[in-house]
């Protein structure tokens, strides 16, 4: 097993036991968690610190594109048809490129359309959590056709459980304030899920935290808790790099 992908696999382990995804009555998520812990602490050696992580992401140019080339512009202007937006993962990811956004051309001519950092995304399901776009997406959805746009999303709303696959979700509003500073700053920091856990998931404890201040000191009352508590020091560094470099409030120890 490589030391990148062992720390995802524990993770994942670990969000396999969390509230968050189809609680089972009756199963034990406290020794689970020390178990999983344990793994956690042999592959320890492998992680950097979250400082040095996170100054390992290199810096993008945000992309100019024409407001009217936005995806919600495109929908009110009728050059596009929004078929469905479903999410295509395995049902315990809180992030990466997660919801399928399907959409229909149905004029003659080519449409650009650009998904933009900090668009949210309404799940139908009230229990679910909101997600927002940190990675912006972008294609040219030929005349009579139909595509798939994918762009890397986040949750946003730690009192809430993650999205189940299948889950549907409908076109929100642009994020704003401090979650929106937050989204276009990671927009200028390249993401790649699997490549980078402690950075990775520093990002999502950052979200959580701007979109609700009481995270993760209260975070005994989300279903997240019980899974998440332990993990808290492991990220606690690395999410307040990302609210240090995107000019935030940090989230005191």
């Amino acid at each position: 097993m490589s030391a990148r992908f062992a720390p995802r696999l524990v993770l994942g382990l670990l969000l396999l036991a969390m509230l968050a995804c189809n609680p089972v009555p009756n199963v034990p998520v406290v020794s689970t968690l020390s178990a999983a812990a344990t793994a956690l602490a042999t592959i320890s050696s492998s992680l950097t610190t979250a400082q040095a992580t996170f100054a390992a992401g290199t810096p993008v140019p945000t992309a100019v594109v024409p407001p009217e080339s936005l995806l919600p512009a495109r929908l009110k202007a009728g050059e596009l048809k929004l078929d469905s937006l479903t999410i295509d993962s395995n049902g315990t990811d809180f992030y990466g490129p997660i919801l399928s956004v399907q959409v229909t051309n149905p004029g003659t001519a080519d449409v650009l359309v650009n998904i933009p950092c900090g668009l949210i995304f309404e799940p139908d399901t009230a229990t679910e959590q909101r997600l927002m776009v940190v990675q912006p997406v972008s294609a040219t959805v030929a005349g009579k056709a139909g595509a798939e746009l994918k762009p890397y999303v986040i949750c946003i709303d730690d009192s809430k459980h993650a999205p189940a696959n299948a889950s549907t979700y409908k076109l929100g509003t642009m994020a704003t304030g401090d979650l929106l500073q937050l989204a276009a700053c990671a927009c200028t920091q390249p993401l790649t899920v699997n490549a980078d856990l402690n950075r990775e998931f520093g990002l999502q404890v950052a979200v959580w935290h701007t979109s609700d201040p009481k995270f993760p000191s209260e975070i005994t009352n989300s279903p997240l808790g019980p899974a998440l508590q332990p993990l808290m020091p492991l990220f606690l560094a690395s999410a307040n790099g990302w609210l240090t470099k995107c000019g935030l409030k940090t989230i005191s120890p």
